[in-house]
């Protein structure tokens, strides 16, 4: 094999045999697949079958106490009963998603700079003898270096999911702004339809400009939780048992660091008398309780206090959210993209919610009416990639398309409370609804 040949053998498309849909299937699923899953956080949704509607529909049942059954007498009929279903319903247009890898005759210079001390050497040295050794150096780096492209696919695709999840959970609604999608559409809501009065608002600190916290000593977050938990519990008509806690990483441990908290952690019993209603309170006495209580909070591990918070307000489960997203966006001086970092589940907000499923996800298939190209599924099946070569910019191109939409299904089931404020001026920063 010379040079030119080694050259020409850079055609990703026959060197690999990706020339026909089957071979790019059976890539894809041998290559990328694993992909799909890898840190997929989409828990408390279930995949629903793939749909041709793009338009989803739902309807959330009103909770229904069941009447007993009537006493008779023994030849006495009863009262045939029905009942008339209180339904809330919405529908919701599912949007579509799409990623695209470009590669030109550039970046393939680039490779062949890359490669020369993997593959290029042994290209050279190659003989008819040992030329089949060579070639399969080439392919083994192509092989690679393609995985490495077209694992964005997945990964993107990942990344969107989770990202929806985290938004519908945690801000209620799926938001589409210039922040989280800088080059496509703007200015459109998804909303997950939670009752405003299953919302409420209360400042357990502010995040101030210099980053620093100021704490509203007024409120204790763990009381404020433990309560509207028993409330859930208590609620015969509109209630629920299984109560599961979540919020993000870094508020949790914020919260956990609150004056109020502090003692209760180095406080548990009591035996300072700080915390008993109607003795004036000892302010030395509260700050020791507060000081064990954060040395106390540096020795657990993230599962011990996570333990010891679950117990506090009486949760069945605790889920903290750290999963982050990127977002790719111009630089208009540099003119090369930076990756800028988004939270899936926004800081500064606490869920209460059922234990187990509350939502799906739902696909919609896409459709082509000429099949006459070269593509692969993935995700499933509910999306696709596909090939295209531009022979006069010798450039080769990868586009994926895939349609779904997370929702809540019961979203009167969701209570939340706010509890952060940002001051102006602060370089903590929020993804704004549309």
């Amino acid at each position: 094999m010379n040079i030119e040949e080694f050259v020409a053998g850079l055609d990703i498309a026959s060197t690999l045999d990706l020339n026909s849909s089957s071979r790019l299937q059976t890539f894809y699923d041998t290559a990328l697949k694993g992909y799909e899953t890898t840190d997929l956080e989409t828990d408390g949704f279930t995949n629903a079958p793939i749909k041709l509607n793009s338009e989803v529909k739902f309807a959330e049942a009103k909770k229904y106490l069941r009447g007993m059954a009537t006493y008779t007498s023994e030849d006495s009929e009863p009262i045939a009963r029905g009942r008339e279903a209180e339904l809330t319903k919405w529908s919701e247009s599912i949007p579509t998603i799409r990623y695209a890898v470009k590669l030109g005759k550039d970046d393939y210079k680039d490779r062949l700079l890359a490669a020369q001390d993997s593959v290029f050497s042994a290209v050279l040295e190659s003989n008819g003898r040992n030329g089949n050794v060579a070639r399969q150096s080439l392919r083994d780096y192509l092989i690679r270096s393609t995985t490495e492209d077209l694992r964005a696919f997945p990964e993107s695709t990942v990344a969107s999911l989770n990202y929806q999840c985290g938004q519908m959970l945690s801000k209620r609604g799926l938001y589409i702004t210039r922040e989280n999608n800088p080059d496509g559409i703007v200015g459109v809501k998804f909303e997950s339809r939670v009752p405003e009065g299953n919302v409420t608002k209360e400042k357990w600190y502010t995040v101030k400009a210099d980053g620093s916290l100021e704490y509203v000593t007024t409120v204790n977050p763990v009381m404020t939780l433990k309560k509207k938990i028993r409330e859930l519990r208590m609620d015969q008509y509109n209630g629920y048992t299984n109560v599961r806690v979540e919020m993000n990483y870094r508020t949790f441990f914020r919260m956990l660091e609150h004056p109020e908290v502090l003692e209760m952690i180095g406080n548990p019993n009591k035996e300072l008398a700080i915390l008993v209603a109607g003795l004036s309170k000892n302010t030395a006495a509260s700050a020791k309780a507060q000081d064990v209580g954060r040395n106390q909070l540096l020795e657990w591990s993230d599962a011990a206090a996570v333990a010891w918070f679950k117990s506090a307000v009486g949760a069945d489960e605790v889920k903290l959210h750290t999963a982050v997203v990127g977002v790719d966006k111009l630089d208009g001086t540099t003119k090369r993209y930076k990756t800028k970092k988004l939270n899936v589940f926004e800081e500064g907000v606490v869920l209460l919610r059922p234990t187990g499923n509350i939502g799906i996800i739902q696909p919609v298939q896409v459709i082509r009416p000429d099949k006459e190209y070269v593509y692969a599924n993935f995700m499933n099946g509910w999306g696709i990639i596909e090939y295209f070569y531009d022979g006069r910019q010798k450039t080769q191109e990868w586009i994926s398309e895939v349609s779904f939409l997370a929702v809540p299904t019961c979203p009167s089931d969701l209570y939340y409370v706010e509890v952060e404020e940002i001051a102006s001026g602060s370089t903590t920063t929020r993804a704004k609804s549309a």
